[in-house]
């Protein structure tokens, strides 16, 4: 018969709960980057990069695989494995206001390292709005309006 001390239970429960508790913290991360991902992919031209979608310069990896089985990231998600890198707005419907709602969104992405925009409808002055709330991350204005 297998027998414990009440010690050895009580240190398995603290490091089952331990595990389980940090399990619980990053798939609730996992989940709001997801949910945030969605919202903006309803956005018509709006371009989501992960992390492992690119290479050390940046440049885009035409046949990335999500860094998990794909069974794994089926269960759990895409966004448990990897964080959003880049996101593009490519010729999009949003003018300076959608981009003054899409703000807190791109906030929202700890892991971030970048905003692309190739839209006219976006003014180059809340272009660099959007650099000034998202500070240490690049934000490219390609060809914008100055107003």
């Amino acid at each position: 018969m297998l027998r414990f001390r009440l010690r050895t239970l009580l240190i398995f429960v603290v490091a089952a709960s331990c595990a389980l508790g940090l399990f619980y913290w990053h798939f609730s991360v996992a989940r709001r980057q997801q949910e945030t991902v969605a919202t903006l992919e309803r956005m018509q031209g709006v371009v989501i990069f992960y992390d492992y979608q690119l290479d050390e310069n940046d440049e885009f990896i035409e046949a990335a695989q999500p860094p998990a089985p794909k069974w794994l990231c089926k269960l759990l998600g895409r966004d448990f494995f990897a964080d959003v890198a880049w996101v593009g707005l490519l010729n999009t419907r949003a003018g300076d206001d959608d981009l003054a709602k899409m703000t807190p969104l791109l906030q929202s992405l700890p892991d971030l390292e970048g905003v692309s925009i190739y839209d006219p409808k976006i003014t180059l002055e809340s272009a660099s709005r959007l650099q000034g709330v998202l500070p240490g991350r690049d934000v490219n204005k390609h060809d914008l309006p100055e107003s």
